[in-house]
């Protein structure tokens, strides 16, 4: 007969391997959550990632929940954050799912997701590559809105740091937009071209022919007095940390004689100390060229009486034929920006407070139809507040604001949270749900996400110890009859000989208009049982012709029942055999009661 209430979860993974096979060249859609469950479990942590991005995108996809957007994002960053590289594999969907949330035109919520997205790819490091091309024609249609140009600068600056040398074709493509922010009135976007400067810095060898573009803004900077002089720092630095990665002997002029003004003019001592550290980094990479600058630079220092150590004795040894080291240097600017901020994934399960689900999930005080709707809600959410999987604890504010996202994320929250809990709280926790599937004022919605989590678990290998019975019963009451024939079908295994249970496995069978099914099933309990008034079951599964040959041998033990004269009126009426029911209509008719004469009346006026 076959488990026919509910997927064959061999048959089912089965069917997901043969598809991989057949399709290698199909990108891994999220939405095929079976593949996790195949390959991972529904209980690790890969499965509960794929069924909440999955989740997650579906929000992200909908146009009417467009408000609900900025914690998605959150959410999703939250995952990222903890997990790192394992969730590499979702890529294709969370990528250009920040492009249409990035391009929908709210300014505050622009400038949110470009900033995720750049702590994305920090994350993702050089797996960002793929959908190079795709962000930088974002990067393109975002730079005409100056209150984006920080963010989208930002960005560049993490893609130039994940991808290091392979970014090195598409400097060319976003470095003449940077070097126009650095011109004109800068004073303006002091923040923005600050990160500019950084983003050159992290160029790093990749901008050396592009040195003539970058190096005479960043002198004027430096130049202005009128420019704060914590900006005009920035732009030493930019040329500090550039000149230990690339080459500025052609640009050694356009560099030294601007800084000489810089010392000769008015300016804060402090300022004055980063010019002359900028100077030793030049000496050390100069070398030779850098002596013609010496005398000059010399009498500058004396004249403005400006102290430092490590100048001198750079010079000394320079005049002096030695050989130069950066290890005399102190480390680069912003080595601390640089470094590595990819996320370390999170290893070991966050803890289950139970006693938090246990005031959950009791339902002691719940009673009307609108506190069991409460019930539910509150449970769902809590069960993802307390889950020990990052993904799914990343979504509980959303799944406050969100109900319909707490409803479908219900049973990967509860599996993750039963396996952790203590056999008597499992226990407690099962007789809520019983109680909830049982009670009167229970409303439909509650009864089907019950049955939907005990039919969950079930496929999971970890069945709720709940009565098959009673799940049969209100599965089939509330029309879940799929459900409904699983539960009967386990029934019939443990009693095969109950003519009720039998009765049922008709009945559902019916219902899923499975008439080949009930009807091999009537046909084995008539054969093997004696199971009573079958005919009544021959109508109902369209077998005229038998319904009428039972009634008839019904009727040669009693002729005057009124019931198996009917019945037969009815299959004479089905069969289209006018005469005969003409005539069992006539010979009926006078001797017939009210109520049967209802019944007949209807025939009667087909035959006649």
């Amino acid at each position: 007969m076959g488990i026919l209430g509910a997927l064959d979860p061999y048959k089912r993974q089965v069917k997901v391997i043969d598809e991989a096979h057949s399709e290698p060249s199909r990108p891994t859609s999220v939405t095929d959550v079976a593949v996790a469950l195949n390959t991972t479990g529904p209980t690790s942590e890969e499965y509960y990632q794929a069924v909440v991005i999955n989740s997650l995108l579906k929000v992200l996809k909908d146009p009417t929940l467009t408000t609900m957007h900025h914690t998605v994002i959150e959410a999703i960053m939250a995952i990222f954050k903890t997990q790192g590289l394992k969730c590499i594999s979702f890529l294709p969907q969370i990528i250009p799912a920040f492009f249409s949330v990035i391009r929908q035109p709210t300014p505050r919520m622009q400038e949110f997701h470009l900033q995720q997205l750049a702590i994305l790819v920090s994350i993702i490091k050089q797996h960002i590559r793929n959908y190079l091309v795709d962000v930088l024609d974002l990067v393109k249609e975002l730079w005409s809105n100056p209150s984006l140009e920080y963010h989208v600068v930002n960005l560049i600056e993490s893609l130039a740091r994940a991808l290091n040398a392979e970014f090195k074709p598409f400097v060319a493509t976003v470095l003449p937009s940077m070097i126009k922010l650095l011109e004109g009135d800068v004073s303006s976007r002091i923040q923005t071209c600050t990160r500019v400067f950084q983003a050159i810095y992290a160029f790093g060898s990749n901008v050396e022919e592009f040195l003539h573009l970058i190096v005479p803004p960043t002198m004027k900077i430096i130049e202005r007095q009128d420019l704060p002089v914590s900006f005009r720092a920035t732009g030493l630095k930019v040329l500090d940390g550039l000149s230990r990665k690339v080459n500025f002997s052609d640009h050694a002029g356009r560099i030294l004689h601007p800084l000489a003004r810089v010392l000769s003019g008015p300016a804060p001592m402090d300022f004055k100390i980063q010019i002359m550290d900028l100077l030793s980094v030049l000496i050390v990479q100069l070398g030779s060229d850098y002596a013609i600058f010496v005398p000059m630079m010399s009498k500058i220092v004396l004249k403005q009486r400006i102290e430092h150590s490590r100048y001198d004795s750079l010079v000394t040894r320079l005049l002096k034929g030695e050989r130069l080291s950066y290890d005399v240097l102190p480390p680069e600017p912003w080595l601390e920006t640089k470094s590595d901020s990819q996320a370390q994934a999170e290893t070991g399960r966050m803890t289950v407070n139970q006693q938090h689900l246990k005031e959950a999930w009791d339902v002691s005080q719940v009673s009307t139809r609108e506190e069991w709707n409460e019930w539910l809600r509150r449970l769902a959410v809590e069960f993802m507040k307390e889950s020990p999987s990052h993904a799914l604890r990343a979504c509980k504010s959303l799944a406050e604001l969100y109900l319909p996202l707490a409803r479908e994320l219900f049973n990967p929250a509860f599996v993750s949270c039963w396996t952790e809990l203590f056999d008597s709280y499992q226990e407690d926790l099962v007789r809520c749900i019983e109680g909830a599937i049982t009670a009167i004022n229970a409303p439909a919605e509650l009864i089907h996400a019950l049955l939907n989590l005990a039919e969950f678990m079930e496929h999971d290998d970890r069945p709720l110890p709940i009565d098959i019975q009673t799940l049969g019963e209100y599965a089939m009451t509330y029309h879940a009859y799929a459900k409904a024939l699983h539960y009967k079908e386990i029934q019939f295994f443990s009693e095969p000989n109950s003519t009720v249970i039998i009765e049922s496995l008709i009945n559902v069978n019916t219902k899923l208009q499975q008439h080949d099914a009930a009807w091999g099933t009537l046909v084995a309990a008539r054969d093997r049982h004696d199971m009573q008034r079958h005919e009544q079951w021959y109508e109902k599964l369209g077998r005229w012709p038998d319904a009428l040959e039972a009634y008839n041998h019904r009727l040669d033990d009693d002729p005057d029942s009124s019931e198996n004269i009917i019945g037969r009126m009815r299959c004479l009426h089905a069969l289209g055999d006018w005469e005969e029911l003409s005539d069992a209509v006539q010979s009926k008719w006078n001797h017939a009661g009210l109520d049967e004469r209802q019944q007949i009346a209807p025939l009667a006026a087909a035959a006649a």
